[in-house]
């Protein structure tokens, strides 16, 4: 049991180094580094995108199907890399594999929102 708690208690460090890490300038190495580091701050602004799309169609009651399975899929990827990956640079790789899932959650949001702006405008003129 003292292992699960373990877990437990770094999980919110171990997730922000998932999605997060190398950043510059708090992580510098080779230019490699250094270029995957700049690229982790469009992770950031794609992830706190997708975290408020998710967090504004749940308050509105509005979350589809499809965005609630993937996002439960996301979250649950997420977590369970954070706790087994121990390489930094294969935990860069990997967290590629729900770059599909955030584009979603943020495009049907786009969506919705734009279709909801035209059903406001139509009912306005009508």
């Amino acid at each position: 049991i003292s292992l699960s708690l373990c877990l437990v208690q770094e999980l919110p460090y171990r997730v922000s180094s998932l999605m997060f890490r190398p950043l510059f300038p708090f992580d510098q190495g080779s230019t490699i580094y250094n270029l995957a580091s700049f690229e982790n701050y469009i992770w950031i602004i794609l992830f706190l995108f997708s975290l408020f799309a998710i967090f504004y169609n749940l308050i509105k009651k509005q979350i589809s199907k499809n965005s609630f399975f993937i996002s439960i899929y996301a979250i649950g990827f997420i977590v369970s890399a954070a706790i087994y990956e121990g390489n930094l640079g294969t935990a860069f790789r990997h967290k590629s594999s729900i770059l599909w899932c955030l584009i979603f959650i943020c495009y049907e949001f786009l969506i919705n929102r734009n279709l909801q702006g035209i059903r406001f405008r139509r009912g306005n003129n009508g």
